[in-house]
């Protein structure tokens, strides 16, 4: 994987101001009293005057809420749509068909490993995802089998994250030509090889929780223990090649409130994939263990 920014990981932009109705209103009565000081103490809800300093004080806060918006428009981490593919313009990023905004983002912020030939992870991995919107992530692994070979392993968006021969061939040719690969590069596109997991934990509930929604947040927090989905990338049930799961992940996410003890039945050990295996989740359940007594 390569080493690019995570604009996700970045400090929230200064430019973005904080909101507040109360703080605004009382900013500005404190300046209408500062201009008409009888009103000191006089000012009370039944007031027409408060309902006049109210409603400037919403008219600000809408347009100090409509500015942040706007600054968030011009930032390839917060932008979307049409608004998107001109921050992405200026890495010369253009929308694939059919492609989302997270992928767009995502292949805009590693665009400069791309701005060379493939011979970088990084730059493989960019040139690997603007073959097709349909690329969901790609693998690159060196000297496989041998020094001067390069293998790339791709997860796709259709088919449950299997890639089609189809799309296989697709990139390997992109990949293959000589005005991206090294000339000293042997290129191999391979599909991830998956290994089918469940995950089944038994909960332990506090007296008095609703335990359908209790179980609704734990099964929400599970789809987030992938690195795909914490990226935006939203496979929520594919992880990336070489990535673990590992027991303790799942014990902590599901921990949510309303939770007194979680026991993970499945899977009973850590699950480490091979360079080429890529875990997917393919049964979430949760078993009632009943009242924390």
């Amino acid at each position: 994987m390569c080493s690019q920014l995570n604009i996700f990981a970045l400090p929230k932009p200064s430019v973005i101001q904080p909101l507040s109705f109360e703080a605004e209103l009382k900013r500005i009565e404190d300046a209408f009293i500062a201009l008409n000081p009888t009103y000191a103490g006089l000012l009370v809800e039944s007031d027409p005057i408060k309902k006049v300093l109210e409603a400037w004080a919403y008219d600000r806060v809408n347009w100090v809420n409509h500015f942040n918006e706007s600054a968030r428009q011009t930032m390839l981490a917060y932008a979307n749509g049409s608004n998107l593919d001109q921050s992405a313009a200026n890495s010369v990023t253009p929308r694939l068909p059919n492609e989302s905004d997270e992928s767009l983002r995502y292949r805009a912020s590693i665009a400069p490993e791309g701005f060379t030939c493939a011979g970088p992870s990084g730059a493989y991995e960019y040139h690997s995802l603007k073959v097709s919107s349909d690329v969901m992530h790609a693998t690159v692994l060196a000297h496989t089998p041998i020094q001067g070979y390069v293998t790339v392993v791709l997860l796709s968006h259709s088919n449950n994250g299997e890639a089609s021969e189809e799309l296989r061939d697709q990139v390997w040719n992109h990949l293959s030509a000589e005005e991206v690969r090294p000339l000293c590069d042997t290129v191999h596109v391979e599909k991830a090889i998956f290994k089918d997991t469940e995950i089944i934990i038994k909960a332990t509930y506090f007296e008095g929780s609703d335990k359908d929604e209790v179980n609704a947040r734990i099964l929400k927090s599970l789809e987030y223990l992938s690195e795909l989905n914490a990226t935006e990338r939203k496979a929520k049930d594919i992880f990336k090649p070489k990535e673990m799961l590992t027991v303790n992940q799942i014990h902590q996410a599901a921990r949510v409130a309303g939770v007194q003890n979680i026991e993970v039945i499945s899977p009973k050990n850590d699950i480490q994939p091979g360079a080429k295996e890529s875990i997917r989740i393919v049964k979430r359940e949760i078993k009632d263990g009943g009242w924390y007594e």
